[in-house]
């Protein structure tokens, strides 16, 4: 019977190896196209990483709850592919660049009309 239950567990730590490796690859994947960077970084941008928390009781659970989850994702970012982060860091700061320079483009129109 304790054969059985460790080919068990073998098979359990096996299939959690190779679900962890998939991840990876998956995560690998996504960083590697500047369309999946974008989107992890609206994602972690989403959940409010880099902001401090200030609010009222129940909604600090919430709030809380949403930076974890960007942590995290942080986290797996910089285990399996740290020079994503940076890149994300780079090209997020140049959208904004990008953004503002539109914005003024838009408004200087709009002057013009």
């Amino acid at each position: 019977m304790s054969e059985y239950s460790e080919s068990g567990v073998d098979r359990q730590n096996e299939l959690a190896e190779r679900r962890m490796r998939q991840r990876e690859q998956d995560f690998r994947a996504v960083l590697g196209t500047a369309e999946g960077r974008r989107v992890m970084w609206a994602l972690i941008g989403d959940c409010d990483c880099f902001s401090p928390i200030a609010a009222t009781n129940a909604s600090v659970y919430l709030l809380q709850g949403r930076k974890n989850v960007g942590l995290q994702l942080m986290n797996e970012i910089e285990s399996v592919d740290p020079e994503a982060f940076m890149s994300m860091l780079i090209e997020g700061r140049q959208q904004q660049i990008d953004d503002r320079k539109y914005l003024m483009e838009m408004s200087s129109q709009d002057g013009d009309s």
